[in-house]
C-alpha cells in the first residue's frame, strides 16, 4: 500500500514538472523579443533649414526620410516648426501630384485641433505642385485658433511609382511668412533623393 502511494507521488510532481515545462517553453515563444533594425530599408535622408529674419520669426527646420519596401518608397517629413504670432498665412507644406499623404501630424504651441490644420489637392498641369498641408493659418478664416507657437509636424506619403518614371528625386516646397496681405514671402524649395546618396558619392 505504502509502495502505491509512494508510486502514485511519484507520478504526480512527474506530470506536475512536465507540465510546467511545456508551460514555460509555451510562454517563452509568445514573449518572444522581436528587435527592430534601425533605419531599416531607409535609402536617403535630406535635411532643411528655412528661416529669415528680416522678414519674419517665423523658421521651419528638419528631415525627410525616404524607404522602400517591396520596390515601394515611403516618404516621412518631420519638421521642427516656429510661427510668429503675427504670422497669420502659417507655414504651408508643398508636394507633387505623385504623392499621397498617408498620415499627418501635428502640434503648433500645443494646439492640435482639426482647425488648425487643412489639406489641399489640385489638378492641371499649371502647378507644379498639387498637394498643400496648410498648418496654423489664422488669415481669412471663420474661426480664431491661437496664432502661432513653436511645435513640430510630422507629414508621411506614399509615393506612386507608376507616375514619377525615371525620377531620381522629387521636389517639396516650403513657405511661410506674412507681409501685409501676401503669405508664404519666405519659400525653398527642397530636392529629396530617392536613391542611395553614398552610391554617387562613392562612384
Amino acid at each position: 500500500m505504502k509502495k502505491n502511494i509512494v508510486a502514485l507521488i511519484t507520478v504526480f510532481i512527474a506530470v506536475v514538472i512536465v507540465a510546467g515545462g511545456f508551460y514555460i517553453i509555451d510562454n517563452s515563444k509568445g514573449n518572444e523579443k522581436r528587435y527592430v533594425v534601425p533605419n531599416d530599408g531607409l535609402v536617403s535622408i535630406t535635411e532643411f533649414n528655412i528661416s529669415d529674419e528680416s522678414v519674419t520669426d517665423s523658421f521651419v527646420n528638419g528631415t525627410f526620410f525616404v524607404s522602400k519596401e517591396n520596390d515601394n518608397l515611403h516618404i516621412k517629413m518631420v519638421a521642427n516648426t516656429n510661427v510668429e504670432e503675427k504670422d497669420t498665412g502659417g507655414i504651408q507644406f508643398y508636394a507633387l501630384g505623385c504623392l499621397s499623404i498617408t498620415d499627418i501630424i501635428c502640434s503648433i504651441g500645443g494646439n492640435t485641433s482639426d482647425d488648425y490644420v487643412a489639406t489641399w489637392s489640385t489638378s492641371g498641369d499649371m502647378e507644379k505642385y498639387h498637394i498643400m498641408v496648410e498648418v496654423a493659418r489664422t488669415l481669412c478664416r471663420p474661426y480664431t485658433p491661437p496664432g502661432g507657437g513653436h511645435g513640430m509636424c510630422i507629414i508621411e506619403y506614399d509615393v506612386d511609382m507608376s507616375a514619377i518614371g525615371d525620377a531620381t528625386s522629387l521636389d517639396f516646397g516650403i513657405a511661410f511668412g506674412t507681409q501685409g496681405d501676401s503669405t508664404g514671402v519666405v519659400h525653398d524649395t527642397i530636392s529629396v533623393p530617392l536613391y542611395d546618396q553614398s552610391h554617387i558619392d562613392n562612384a
